[in-house]
């Protein structure tokens, strides 16, 4: 679907559209419920307790020694080098 056909279903502007994409404008929730609807999608939000697990994280990674950082952050570039993708069937 064109911008300017979801523009019109959602009944905002084109331009507006584009500004929200470049984020240079948000839109209101009522306006962005719109413009979800008109793409055929619908917005589902659920309340979760918060997840610190990347700032617990952190906080251990602070505690080891530069060398062990290194090390670590070593294994992981080469793990994602050398990761093989397994295509869908």
């Amino acid at each position: 679907m064109s911008r300017r056909e979801l523009a019109r279903r959602a009944h905002t502007s084109a331009s507006a559209l584009i500004e929200y994409e470049k984020g240079e404008r948000h839109p209101t929730v009522p306006t962005l419920l719109k413009i979800l609807r008109a793409a055929g999608f619908d917005l589902r939000t659920r309340l979760a307790p918060v997840d610190n697990h990347d700032e617990v994280l952190a906080a251990w990674r602070a505690t080891l020694p530069p060398d062990r950082v290194a090390e670590m952050d070593a294994n992981r570039e080469r793990f994602f080098r050398e990761a093989v993708v397994v295509p869908k069937s």
